[in-house]
């Protein structure tokens, strides 16, 4: 994390670009330590961080604590099959961006592998799998989760810098009444009204405009 010293003196952290550079999660989804520990092998070599889940219950728990890149999700599996945690997974706000690749044996038949479409699989991994197959598919979305991170933190630091700025910085419409398209809170310092009001067009720019000017 960065500081920057805010126009009231104190101190605002913001958020490192290099942040969105640090490892990623990759959730490994299957009821089989040996299928869990043969994923592991394949995967370890990107350097992420690969957390286990050895159901889709479990699965679901994890996915409330934190964000994932990927997950790995095995079809079969007891009490929860991989259909189902993967409907639950999408229903929910915080996962349901989240892609899911079913891992399932190469005699899936076409009905099943619709329906892993059709509850949000984004591809499929049929087993015995080529590691470098894997591996390629998840850096596809590792590659995609970072990049989605660097360029929300960078929406955060600008957002943080230009709120932070002595005065205020706008943008409006060329003719009347120059409805604003984008202003900074400071302008309720400078107006007498929050920016909110502008951005709602409740107020319009010409309203605080000097006549002089």
């Amino acid at each position: 994390m960065k500081e920057q010293v805010t126009r009231s003196g104190s101190v605002a952290s913001l958020p490192d670009v290099e942040d969105a550079r640090r490892k990623a999660s990759i959730l490994l989804v299957d009821d089989r330590e040996e299928n869990l520990v043969a994923l592991e092998a394949v995967l370890k070599d990107l350097g992420q961080n690969l957390v286990r889940a050895k159901s889709g219950q479990e699965a679901l728990r994890l996915l409330f604590r934190q964000d994932f890149a990927v997950i790995l999700l095995d079809v079969r599996m007891p009490d929860m099959d991989g259909f189902e945690a993967a409907e639950l997974i999408h229903k929910r706000q915080k996962s349901r961006d989240t892609p899911i690749i079913f891992i399932t044996a190469a005699d899936a038949n076409p009905d099943q592998i619709a329906r892993g479409y059709s509850v949000g699989a984004v591809d499929y991994i049929f087993k015995p799998f080529m590691p470098e197959v894997l591996k390629a598919k998840v850096c596809t979305f590792l590659d995609l989760f970072k990049r989605t991170e660097e360029l929300r933190q960078s929406e955060v630091r600008f957002r943080t810098m230009v709120t932070n700025l002595p005065g205020a910085m706008y943008r409006r419409e060329a003719l009347p009444p120059f409805n604003m398209l984008f202003v900074t809170d400071p302008i309720d310092r400078l107006s007498g009204y929050p920016a909110s009001d502008f951005m709602q067009r409740r107020r319009a720019y010409i309203s605080i405009m000097d006549p002089d000017d």
